[in-house]
C-alpha cells in the first residue's frame, strides 16, 4: 500500500493561490516566481518590499469594488481577488482587469429589469459567479422597491445562489433579515440557498440549520405552481446531498434532477457533482462516473463545474491509481487555475484524508493536493512543461487564461479547447481490452 502523502506545513497558506509544493507560479507565463537576487522561495503573500518583482494581478480591479460594489455588500466582504504574477507579465496584462470593470460598469447603468435578470442568469449558468452576485445585489439595492415581495424574495435567493460560488468567508446578506423581508411562501427557497452558501464556506453546522429551517416552510408553498414546487424540491434534495454528504442523498438528488430538468440542466450537473464527491469521500470507485458525465457536457457546463469535475478526476486517480502522477499534476493545475483566476468557491470536498493528509473537516482545493510531497519527484522544468500543456502559453490561440477572461468580461462561455485536449490525451492513455 502506498504511503500516504503528507501536507507540507510551511505551505498551508497557499491552497487558494497558484502554487505547488515548491513555489508560487505566475498566472501568465506559468513559470515559478523567484527572488532574482538570490533565487530563493518567495513567500506568499510577499512579506517585504524585497520581492518587488512579484505583483498581484486583479482580474476585477479593487477600484471597481470600492466605487460600485462595496456599498452593495457587507463592509468586511473581500474587495475582489488577486492572482500572483511577475511584474513584467502583470504590466503586459494590466488593462485586462480594466476591460472587465468597464463591462460591469456599463451593464449596471441599464435600468431594464428584464435585461438585468437575463444577464445575471446567463453569467450564473456560465459559472462566473461574481458578476451575477454583483448584478443581483445592485438590483436589490436600487430597484428592490419596485418589486413585489415574492419577486424580491426570488432575487434574494438568486443572490445567495451566485454568492455560493464566490470565494469568501463572509456572507453577502444577513440571514436575520430573511424573517423580516421574505414571505413565508418563499422562505423554503431562500433558506435552501442560504444552506448552499454556508456549506460551500465550510460552515457545516450552520448549513444544516438553514436546511432544517427550509424544510420547516415546505407547507407554505401552496400558492406556488407545480413547476416551481418541483424546482424547489429539487433544490432541497441537492442541499440534502450537500449537508448530509452521503451517497444515498446524492443518488436521490440525481434521480430527481433527471426527472425535473433532464440530463442537461444546471441542477442535474449540480446533483452529479455532489453525488460524485460524496461517493469519493465514501471511498467508492464508481465516483469517477459522475465526474466523467459532467465533463461530457464540456461545452455547456459552467466553469466551476468543469474545475470541480477535473479536480474530482485527479483525486480519484490519486486514490485508485488510474493515471500517472504527471497527468494528475496537470489536472490539479488546470482545476486550480480556473478556481483562482475566476475567484471561485467549490462545493464541499471533505473526508478526503484517505487521499492526502488533509483534515476531514477541511474543504480542499487542488492547492492542498499540489502541496503534498507527491510531486517532489517531478523536476521544476518538467512541472513547467506540464503546466504549459495543461493551461497553455500566452501566444496560443486557445490559451485558457483568454477563455476565462472572455467569460469574466461578459462574453460567452469561452473556449474549452485546452480542457478537451487534455481529456483526450488522458483517454488515449487508458489500457485497451
Amino acid at each position: 500500500m502506498r504511503k500516504q502523502p503528507s501536507l507540507l506545513k510551511d505551505r498551508t497558506r497557499w491552497p487558494t493561490t497558484l502554487a505547488d509544493h515548491d513555489r508560487v507560479w505566475c498566472m501568465f507565463c506559468l513559470d515559478e516566481i523567484k527572488d532574482p537576487s538570490c533565487y530563493e522561495d518567495v513567500p506568499y503573500p510577499p512579506q517585504s518590499l524585497e520581492y518587488q518583482h512579484l505583483e498581484e494581478h486583479h482580474p476585477l480591479p479593487q477600484s471597481t469594488f470600492r466605487d460600485i460594489v462595496q456599498e452593495l455588500l457587507p463592509r468586511n466582504f473581500p474587495v475582489g481577488w488577486t492572482v500572483p504574477a511577475h511584474r513584467g507579465c502583470h504590466q503586459e496584462h494590466h488593462d485586462d482587469g480594466s476591460r472587465v470593470s468597464s463591462v460591469l460598469k456599463d451593464v449596471l447603468k441599464i435600468k431594464d429589469l428584464q435585461f438585468r435578470d437575463s444577464w445575471a442568469r446567463r453569467h450564473y449558468e456560465a459559472g462566473v459567479y461574481w458578476l451575477p452576485m454583483i448584478m443581483n445585489a445592485h438590483t436589490l439595492r436600487h430597484f428592490g422597491h419596485l418589486l413585489e415581495p415574492t419577486e424580491r424574495a426570488r432575487l434574494i435567493a438568486r443572490k445567495f445562489a451566485a454568492a455560493a460560488g464566490v470565494r469568501s468567508h463572509i456572507h453577502p446578506y444577513p440571514a436575520a433579515r430573511i424573517a423580516l423581508e421574505v414571505p413565508d411562501q418563499n422562505k423554503m427557497e431562500v433558506f435552501n440557498h442560504l444552506a448552499n452558501v454556508r456549506a460551500n464556506r465550510g460552515y457545516l453546522s450552520a448549513a444544516r440549520a438553514a436546511y432544517s429551517a427550509a424544510k420547516g416552510y415546505k407547507g407554505c408553498r401552496d400558492k406556488a405552481s407545480a413547476a416551481e414546487s418541483d424546482l424547489v424540491n429539487l433544490s432541497s434534495l441537492n442541499r440534502r446531498a450537500q449537508v448530509e454528504r452521503t451517497v444515498c442523498a446524492g443518488v436521490d438528488a440525481v434521480k430527481e434532477a433527471k426527472t425535473i430538468v433532464g440530463t442537461t440542466g444546471y441542477s442535474y450537473l449540480t446533483a452529479l457533482l455532489l453525488y460524485g464527491w460524496n461517493s469519493l469521500s465514501a471511498d467508492e470507485k464508481p465516483a469517477l462516473n459522475q465526474f466523467e458525465e459532467v465533463l461530457a457536457h464540456l461545452e455547456s457546463a459552467p466553469w466551476l463545474y468543469i474545475a470541480e469535475a477535473i479536480f474530482g478526476k485527479a483525486c480519484h486517480a490519486l486514490r485508485f491509481g488510474t493515471h500517472g502522477i504527471a497527468r494528475i499534476y496537470q489536472w490539479l493545475c488546470q482545476a486550480q487555475y480556473i478556481y483562482i483566476v475566476l475567484g471561485l468557491q467549490g462545493t464541499p470536498h471533505t473526508q478526503l484524508s484517505n487521499i492526502a493528509a488533509v483534515p476531514e473537516d477541511t474543504s480542499c482545493f487542488p492547492g492542498h493536493m499540489l502541496q503534498t510531497d507527491l510531486f517532489i519527484g517531478l523536476s521544476a522544468q518538467y512541472r513547467l512543461e506540464l503546466r504549459k500543456e495543461a493551461v497553455g502559453e500566452s501566444h496560443e490561440q486557445d490559451w485558457l487564461y483568454r477563455s476565462l477572461l472572455e467569460s469574466l468580461a461578459g462574453g460567452e462561455r469561452g473556449d474549452r479547447t485546452r480542457i478537451a485536449r487534455l481529456q483526450e490525451v488522458a483517454e488515449e492513455e487508458k489500457p485497451h481490452g
